[in-house]
Protein backbone atom coordinates (compact mmCIF):
# COMPACT_ATOMS: atom_id res chain seq x y z
CA UNK A 1 0.00 0.00 0.00
CA UNK A 2 2.69 2.37 0.73
CA UNK A 3 4.21 1.74 -2.50
CA UNK A 4 1.44 2.82 -4.71
CA UNK A 5 0.71 5.95 -2.32
CA UNK A 6 3.99 6.93 -2.77
CA UNK A 7 4.21 6.40 -6.86
CA UNK A 8 0.81 8.23 -6.79
CA UNK A 9 2.78 10.91 -5.33
CA UNK A 10 5.60 11.00 -7.62
CA UNK A 11 3.00 10.75 -10.39
CA UNK A 12 1.35 13.93 -9.18
CA UNK A 13 4.31 15.45 -9.06
CA UNK A 14 5.54 14.81 -12.26
CA UNK A 15 1.77 15.99 -13.57
CA UNK A 16 2.51 19.18 -12.06
CA UNK A 17 5.83 19.74 -13.19
CA UNK A 18 4.69 19.16 -16.45
CA UNK A 19 1.78 21.75 -16.41
CA UNK A 20 4.79 24.32 -15.30
CA UNK A 21 6.44 23.29 -17.32
CA UNK A 22 3.92 24.09 -20.24
CA UNK A 23 3.91 27.48 -20.98
CA UNK A 24 7.92 26.57 -22.08
CA UNK A 25 6.76 24.08 -24.10
CA UNK A 26 3.77 25.97 -25.63
CA UNK A 27 4.15 29.62 -27.59
CA UNK A 28 0.52 30.41 -26.39
CA UNK A 29 1.58 30.74 -22.35
CA UNK A 30 0.36 27.69 -21.52
CA UNK A 31 -2.59 27.02 -23.39
CA UNK A 32 -4.44 23.40 -22.53
CA UNK A 33 -7.55 22.33 -24.02
CA UNK A 34 -8.83 26.11 -23.53
CA UNK A 35 -7.60 26.72 -20.29
CA UNK A 36 -4.34 28.99 -19.63
CA UNK A 37 -2.12 29.22 -16.27
CA UNK A 38 -0.97 32.79 -16.38
CA UNK A 39 1.07 35.25 -13.69
CA UNK A 40 -0.26 38.72 -12.86
CA UNK A 41 2.45 41.04 -13.11
CA UNK A 42 0.84 44.40 -11.88
CA UNK A 43 -1.28 45.71 -9.00
CA UNK A 44 -3.45 47.23 -10.85
CA UNK A 45 -6.05 44.19 -10.10
CA UNK A 46 -5.38 44.41 -6.50
CA UNK A 47 -6.62 43.47 -4.21
CA UNK A 48 -8.38 41.07 -5.51
CA UNK A 49 -5.21 39.63 -7.62
CA UNK A 50 -1.62 40.94 -6.79
CA UNK A 51 1.75 40.53 -8.92
CA UNK A 52 3.11 36.79 -8.42
CA UNK A 53 -0.09 34.83 -8.39
CA UNK A 54 -0.92 32.37 -10.83
CA UNK A 55 -4.51 32.49 -12.80
CA UNK A 56 -6.40 29.98 -14.21
CA UNK A 57 -8.08 31.67 -17.24
CA UNK A 58 -10.56 29.09 -19.22
CA UNK A 59 -12.17 29.89 -22.56
CA UNK A 60 -15.51 31.16 -22.43
CA UNK A 61 -18.53 31.84 -24.70
CA UNK A 62 -17.97 36.13 -24.82
CA UNK A 63 -22.15 35.96 -24.50
CA UNK A 64 -21.62 33.82 -21.68
CA UNK A 65 -19.51 36.76 -19.72
CA UNK A 66 -20.96 39.36 -16.96
CA UNK A 67 -20.58 42.52 -15.80
CA UNK A 68 -17.88 42.20 -12.65
CA UNK A 69 -16.56 39.05 -14.17
CA UNK A 70 -12.48 38.85 -14.60
CA UNK A 71 -11.30 38.42 -17.99
CA UNK A 72 -7.80 37.57 -19.73
CA UNK A 73 -7.57 39.74 -23.02
CA UNK A 74 -5.29 40.67 -25.94
CA UNK A 75 -4.80 44.42 -26.16
CA UNK A 76 -1.83 46.41 -27.17
CA UNK A 77 -0.18 48.52 -23.92
CA UNK A 78 3.18 50.70 -25.26
CA UNK A 79 3.19 49.47 -28.74
CA UNK A 80 3.05 45.80 -27.74
CA UNK A 81 0.63 43.02 -28.14
CA UNK A 82 0.28 41.51 -24.56
CA UNK A 83 -2.25 39.54 -21.93
CA UNK A 84 -3.94 41.70 -20.09
CA UNK A 85 -6.23 40.80 -16.81
CA UNK A 86 -9.28 43.18 -16.12
CA UNK A 87 -12.65 42.90 -14.42
CA UNK A 88 -15.49 44.26 -17.14
CA UNK A 89 -17.01 47.37 -16.19
CA UNK A 90 -19.75 47.77 -19.08
CA UNK A 91 -20.89 45.59 -22.03
CA UNK A 92 -22.05 46.79 -25.32
CA UNK A 93 -22.91 45.79 -29.19
CA UNK A 94 -20.87 47.65 -31.62
CA UNK A 95 -22.20 48.75 -34.82
CA UNK A 96 -20.81 45.51 -36.35
CA UNK A 97 -22.82 42.77 -33.84
CA UNK A 98 -20.02 42.25 -31.87
CA UNK A 99 -19.86 42.36 -28.48
CA UNK A 100 -17.66 44.68 -26.91
CA UNK A 101 -16.34 44.87 -23.33
CA UNK A 102 -15.24 48.30 -21.42
CA UNK A 103 -12.72 47.05 -18.58
CA UNK A 104 -11.33 48.32 -15.71
CA UNK A 105 -8.83 47.34 -13.22
CA UNK A 106 -9.86 46.85 -9.89
CA UNK A 107 -7.28 49.11 -8.43
CA UNK A 108 -7.72 51.82 -11.27
CA UNK A 109 -10.02 54.82 -10.71
CA UNK A 110 -10.98 55.08 -14.08
CA UNK A 111 -12.00 52.31 -16.77
CA UNK A 112 -9.54 51.27 -19.39
CA UNK A 113 -8.96 53.72 -22.54
CA UNK A 114 -9.26 50.88 -24.91
CA UNK A 115 -12.75 48.42 -25.19
CA UNK A 116 -12.10 45.11 -25.87
CA UNK A 117 -13.56 43.29 -28.32
CA UNK A 118 -15.05 39.88 -27.79
CA UNK A 119 -12.80 37.97 -30.67
CA UNK A 120 -10.09 39.27 -28.32
CA UNK A 121 -11.20 37.84 -24.98
CA UNK A 122 -9.60 34.81 -24.21
CA UNK A 123 -11.39 33.30 -21.62
CA UNK A 124 -12.56 34.34 -17.69
CA UNK A 125 -10.33 34.09 -14.82
CA UNK A 126 -11.55 31.03 -13.13
CA UNK A 127 -8.90 30.79 -10.15
CA UNK A 128 -6.07 32.18 -8.50
CA UNK A 129 -3.36 31.08 -6.03
CA UNK A 130 -1.62 33.64 -4.22
CA UNK A 131 2.36 33.69 -5.19
CA UNK A 132 2.63 30.74 -7.64
CA UNK A 133 2.86 32.55 -10.59
CA UNK A 134 6.27 34.07 -9.37
CA UNK A 135 7.01 30.24 -9.46
CA UNK A 136 5.77 30.13 -13.24
CA UNK A 137 7.32 32.93 -14.36
CA UNK A 138 10.79 31.22 -13.00
CA UNK A 139 10.37 28.18 -14.69
CA UNK A 140 9.61 30.39 -18.43
CA UNK A 141 13.06 31.00 -17.80
CA UNK A 142 16.16 29.02 -19.53
CA UNK A 143 17.55 28.82 -15.61
CA UNK A 144 14.11 27.57 -14.59
CA UNK A 145 13.43 25.29 -17.53
CA UNK A 146 16.59 23.50 -16.91
CA UNK A 147 15.53 23.01 -13.03
CA UNK A 148 12.75 21.91 -14.01
CA UNK A 149 13.71 18.90 -16.29
CA UNK A 150 16.59 17.70 -13.49
CA UNK A 151 13.08 18.21 -10.96
CA UNK A 152 11.54 15.72 -13.67
CA UNK A 153 14.93 13.55 -14.05
CA UNK A 154 15.01 13.28 -10.10
CA UNK A 155 11.19 12.27 -9.41
CA UNK A 156 11.88 9.84 -12.50
CA UNK A 157 14.87 8.51 -10.69
CA UNK A 158 13.22 8.66 -7.13
CA UNK A 159 10.50 6.07 -8.46
CA UNK A 160 13.19 3.84 -10.37
CA UNK A 161 14.86 3.60 -7.03
CA UNK A 162 12.34 3.26 -4.63
CA UNK A 163 10.55 0.31 -6.61
CA UNK A 164 13.79 -1.78 -7.02
CA UNK A 165 14.49 -0.96 -3.19
CA UNK A 166 10.79 -2.15 -2.03
CA UNK A 167 10.60 -5.38 -0.30
CA UNK A 168 9.27 -8.03 -3.22
CA UNK A 169 6.26 -10.06 -2.55
CA UNK A 170 2.21 -9.87 -3.47
CA UNK A 171 1.56 -9.72 -7.39
CA UNK A 172 4.57 -9.13 -9.40
CA UNK A 173 7.11 -9.56 -6.76
CA UNK A 174 9.49 -12.46 -5.86
CA UNK A 175 8.39 -14.91 -2.70
CA UNK A 176 10.46 -17.54 -1.78
CA UNK A 177 7.98 -21.22 -1.87
CA UNK A 178 9.02 -24.47 -0.27
CA UNK A 179 9.35 -27.05 -3.73
CA UNK A 180 6.86 -29.66 -3.70
CA UNK A 181 9.38 -31.92 -4.27
CA UNK A 182 9.35 -34.00 -0.72
CA UNK A 183 13.22 -34.91 -0.86
CA UNK A 184 14.26 -31.36 -1.43
CA UNK A 185 14.09 -29.34 1.55
CA UNK A 186 15.21 -26.53 -0.49
CA UNK A 187 13.35 -23.00 -1.65
CA UNK A 188 12.95 -21.94 -5.05
CA UNK A 189 12.44 -18.44 -6.25
CA UNK A 190 9.14 -18.30 -8.44
CA UNK A 191 7.94 -15.38 -10.27
CA UNK A 192 3.95 -14.71 -10.82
Amino acid sequence: MKKIIVNTLLCAVLVILFLIALPQLDSCAGKLGGIRFLSIQTDSMSPALEPGDLILVVKADPSDLRQKDIISYWTVIDGEVVINTHRIENIYVDGNGYLTFETKGDAKTSADPGTVIENEVIGKVMLSIPLLGGVLDFFRTSTGFIVLLLLAAAVVALIVIFNKRSPKGGRGGRAKHKAQDDDDDDYSVVYY
